[in-house]
């Protein structure tokens, strides 16, 4: 009976939503409600959520002997090392920052060139230690990326580009004695599968406890899915994955599921150990 009253209920919405402006109006209401679940809101670090790793990481930290070591990939102008600056205060830390595009990196420098909490890299990180080209659309960038994006149904056009270096996670950790790290941040633009894949000794031993990434409309470009990322964590026995939503409220994920191929840029938070 509860069967045939669902049916009969969806078959007299569906006559009512049959027209232009019900259709525009279950639309707004799928975007209002994707971007109060972060579907969509990733792209700026102050208006995404992300404050909350900040405040996860101080309270972590209290129960920490050695300093907290974040590596934050993909930096830009430091615009997440900011909020993680604000949120660490008077505890000891320190922060790897990655970013290959020379004018953001710039004014990575500027922002953070004289603070002795930040390693600051002129570089990116992947799957090998090589050289590539870095595509955008103007200097500083929030979509600079390896993939040349074809953004012209949103009127922009990827003409520039440069040459930059690449290392991979487990040789800088080689190189510079990272024992452990206590957030890998990664904001790549679609490359995040291949930083990953360079990580594997790290991960493999257990010396990366968090991850958090954005997954969005670059991975169209890349090739990759959300279910990659999440097959990939999984076999390095990840424990838990939440989506981060705008309010820094932690929803978790618990299994797998088509509905989370969202080509809109969101953020998650993987712990690993």
């Amino acid at each position: 009976m509860l069967i045939d009253l669902k049916k009969i209920l969806f078959y007299l919405l569906s006559i009512l939503s049959g027209n232009r402006f019900a259709q525009e109006l279950l639309g707004w209401n799928v975007k209002i409600s994707k971007l109060l679940m972060g579907i969509g809101t990733g792209v700026y670090p102050k208006s995404s959520g992300e404050h909350i790793l900040g405040k996860l990481l101080f309270r972590f930290s209290k129960d920490k002997k050695n300093p907290l070591i974040i590596f934050d990939v993909g930096a830009n102008e430091g615009q997440f090392s900011k909020i993680l600056k604000s949120e660490l205060e008077n505890i000891e830390y320190f922060i790897h920052a990655f970013e290959p595009n020379s004018m953001a990196f710039y004014k990575l420098k500027e922002n953070f060139g004289d603070n002795n909490h930040f390693i600051l890299n002129n570089f990116g990180l992947g799957n090998e230690i090589c050289n590539v080209k870095l595509h955008y659309d103007k200097p500083n960038s929030l979509r600079a990326s390896v993939y040349h994006q074809n953004l012209d149904h949103l009127g922009i056009s990827f003409d520039y580009h440069e040459i930059i270096h690449l290392d991979t996670l487990d040789h800088y950790c080689l190189q510079n004695n990272i024992a452990y790290i206590d957030l890998l941040k990664l904001d790549v633009e679609g490359y995040e599968i291949n930083i990953l894949e360079g990580s594997k000794k790290a991960l493999h031993q257990g010396k990366i406890k968090k991850i958090s990434f954005e997954f969005g409309e670059c991975f169209i470009s890349s090739r990759n899915y959300f279910k990659d990322i999440y097959s990939f964590l999984q076999s390095y026995e990840m424990k838990a994955l939440f989506r981060i939503t705008p309010t820094g409220y932690l929803y978790p994920v618990e299994e797998y599921n088509e509905k989370y191929e969202q080509f809109s840029t969101t953020n998650f938070l993987a712990i690993m150990n």
